[in-house]
């Protein structure tokens, strides 16, 4: 365009100069050609030259005007069509944010089709049909995730959604196989590191979910309720892999990894029992009380208690009895120590003693462990006592004042049971089964402000 105005320009010029020229200088052209003569003053074929000049120019752009009409037609369409394309990518997404499916997925498609080259708009459109699966709204799902796959930055969203569909098939196998090519494709992600943890887990591949698991750990925020939740999986499956060695004749691996397992979480009681466990089996009791005790004074567990005073084997009464005092300085007041030193004195047949520690504790209120304890007592002094069982009747309905302190070991076994029991879909989720929320979410919560308060 700048060139046609400049050579229009030039043409302009030259004749202006030629006809300056003429004025001052008149003269005639003479020209011959074929029998042809023409004869006319030199201005005038000057003028002449000029408008021909000028009508080749115009004539020029006239047909390059032409010539490109079509590109110039294509490229106004190309950006009304972008301009659809864009107001569709706008629709879907405020559409995704209102929870209006639907219609995101409608102008989601709009926006993939007016943008085919655009990565935003696939991966938008794979994150609506990611949305309405797992609303149960998407029929042709399978097909738009296989679709994803063949696209770099949608091939995440794609395996995702795939991985989905098989969990909620029940299909472990091909959901095992997507989710290993999403972790090759992110192997940092805690989605996959979870699902991945579970899957194993929940096919009883222990060493496996273990490598995993681990991995999870590393990758969540150690203070934030996932990493928690990750870290209690972690040493709920180092148990499991402990237990395993030990079935399996391997007690050294087993006491080995059980007890790097317990220094990564001190108060996690079902490793502390496990490790305990271990001891004594090779004839080092002293050892597995030794870490009871430890996990007590940091935990007051009543299970770890008593477990801790079975292991004394050939203990002496009166020495025993000053053992279990001196187990319990850190927590006396803390009911699982006074269950603890009920409990002794009922098993060396000191009862008055018993009842007298078990009224003290019943003073601060109902509990269910104390008042079947307390049954228990009622029915070894009195065989058949209507009074046990009516202590019986009313533990069903009191208040598990230990939850706060014992809810690891009922956690633990949940979440073995709801990993094997519940629904394969449900994995996506299994950070923590819903079902643990009474156990460990008071111990979180309850537990962490007792012995925080003990601790100052």
């Amino acid at each position: 365009m700048l060139l046609r105005a400049f050579l229009f320009f030039i043409v302009v010029l030259a004749l202006g100069i030629g006809i300056d020229a003429l004025a001052e200088n008149p003269g005639a052209l003479s020209l011959e050609w074929y029998g042809w003569k023409v004869q006319t003053s030199a201005a005038f074929a000057l003028v002449a030259v000029g408008i021909l000049g000028l009508a080749v120019v115009m004539l020029t752009s006239l047909y390059i005007w032409l010539v490109n009409a079509p590109k110039r037609l294509h490229k106004h369409l190309a950006y009304k069509r972008q301009e659809k394309g864009f107001l569709a990518f706008n629709d879907a997404l405020q559409a995704l944010a209102i929870g209006e499916d639907d219609t995101a997925m409608k102008s989601a498609k709009e926006a993939h089709k007016l943008l085919p080259k655009m990565p935003l708009a696939d991966t938008l459109l794979a994150e609506v049909t990611s949305r309405k699966q797992a609303k149960g709204k998407s029929v042709e799902s399978t097909r738009e995730f296989r679709k994803f796959l063949e696209k770099p930055h949608t091939k995440i969203i794609g395996l995702r959604g795939l991985l989905g569909e098989s969990l909620e098939k029940g299909d472990s196998k091909q959901a095992l196989t997507y989710a290993l090519d999403f972790y090759r494709e992110k192997p940092k992600s805690p989605y996959i590191l979870n699902i991945l943890t579970h899957l194993y887990a929940r096919q009883q591949q222990v060493a496996e979910a273990l490598f995993y698991a681990e991995k999870y750990a590393k990758v969540t925020d150690k203070n934030a309720k996932d990493g928690e939740r990750a870290a209690f999986v972690l040493s709920c499956l180092q148990r499991l892999q402990a237990q395993q060695l030990a079935v399996s004749g391997k007690t050294d691996e087993a006491l080995k990894l059980a007890d790097k397992a317990l220094k990564q979480n001190p108060t996690f009681v079902p490793l502390a029992l496990q490790l305990a466990h271990l001891y004594d089996q090779q004839g080092k009791p002293e050892k597995g009380r030794k870490v009871l005790k430890a996990t007590y004074k940091d935990l007051p567990n009543l299970k770890v208690g008593r477990t801790w005073l079975a292991m004394h084997h050939n203990t002496k009464e009166s020495a025993l009895e000053k053992k279990v005092q001196k187990f319990i300085t850190a927590w006396p007041e803390q009911l699982s120590s006074q269950l603890l030193l009920a409990q002794f004195y009922l098993q060396t047949r000191k009862y008055t003693d018993a009842r007298k520690i078990m009224d003290e504790a019943l003073l601060k209120g109902d509990d269910r462990t104390l008042l079947q304890q307390m049954a228990e007592l009622e029915s070894i002094q009195q065989p058949n006592s209507p009074h046990a069982a009516k202590l019986l009747q009313k533990a069903l309905t009191a208040p598990d004042r230990l939850q706060a302190f014992d809810g690891q070991v009922a956690a633990f076994d949940t979440w073995r049971r709801t990993l094997v029991e519940s629904p394969l879909v449900h994995l996506q989720n299994l950070q923590m089964p819903t079902s643990l929320a009474t156990a460990l979410v008071t111990y979180e919560h309850e537990a962490a402000d007792k012995v925080s308060d003990k601790v100052n």
